[in-house]
């Protein structure tokens, strides 16, 4: 008796180090423990997945933050931000494709690969952000206008992949994009349903949504949020994957 219950022991426990598909005790293969050990593993993606879900619910409630203005007027004024003198020259280098978004950390490869001299704090006001967020040409001129809002580090990836979402709809370039085209991204990329319906509601009887106009919104919005470092230390743990950037 003794010795089945260290059997059982050894051979349950053991293999739970190894990788391979079939387990082995004294030269003898057990399918049955294989088998076990394989819903373990998908109990376990499954519980990470799940995590994972949930602190993707809980990121998004802060988009939840001053939904109730109306959006028939959201626009941006393009004017109000204009390429300074000293970077027109090579502001095609630095963005190649105007139209196109690229990582913060792109940009500032692009600099360095014409030898930029900055005499306009251009690069240290680049490198208060995540080397990984996605911007447009209008956010760069934004970000030296000081008229772009930071926001957590968390926050990064769901901002990008709505940028990416809503960009990749806007095939025309406009930044405009149709009200199905913006609802139709937020599906996709929001997990919560509560969330999705309290930001789709202020949209009532809207036909087009200035895609970057609503992303800068939401970004001066939770910039805004008192305590926003500690509030969300409490609420969830960093993501550890990253986002991908674009090319």
């Amino acid at each position: 008796m003794l010795y089945q219950i260290y059997f059982g022991i050894v051979l349950v426990v053991t293999p739970l180090c190894q990788s391979s598909d079939n387990y082995e005790y004294n030269g003898l293969t057990s399918p049955a423990v294989s088998g076990a050990l394989v819903c373990i593993d998908e109990f376990l993606r499954n519980m990470e997945r799940e995590d994972i879900i949930k602190n993707e619910r809980i990121r998004e409630k802060l988009l939840k933050t001053n939904n109730k203005t109306s959006f028939q007027k959201l626009n941006y004024d393009d004017k109000s931000c204009k390429v300074p003198k000293e970077i027109k020259p090579i502001i095609e280098e630095i963005f190649p494709d105007s139209t196109s978004i690229y990582t913060i950390k792109d940009v500032l490869k692009n600099f360095e690969k014409i030898n930029y001299t900055d005499t306009t704090n251009i690069i240290p006001k680049l490198k208060q952000y995540k080397e990984n967020e996605y911007i447009s040409l209008l956010n760069f001129l934004q970000i030296l206008a000081d008229k772009y809002f930071k926001i957590p580090k968390q926050m990064v990836e769901l901002f990008n992949n709505l940028f990416e979402g809503f960009h990749d709809k806007d095939t025309l370039k406009t930044r405009l994009i149709s009200f199905g085209d913006f609802k139709s991204v937020l599906e996709n990329v929001l997990k919560n349903d509560d969330i999705k319906k309290n930001i789709l509601k202020p949209f009532k009887d809207i036909e087009n949504v200035y895609y970057e106009a609503w992303l800068l919104k939401k970004r001066k919005d939770i910039n805004s949020i008192t305590f926003r470092s500690c509030y969300l230390k409490l609420l969830y743990k960093e993501d550890k994957h990253k986002s991908n950037s674009l090319t």
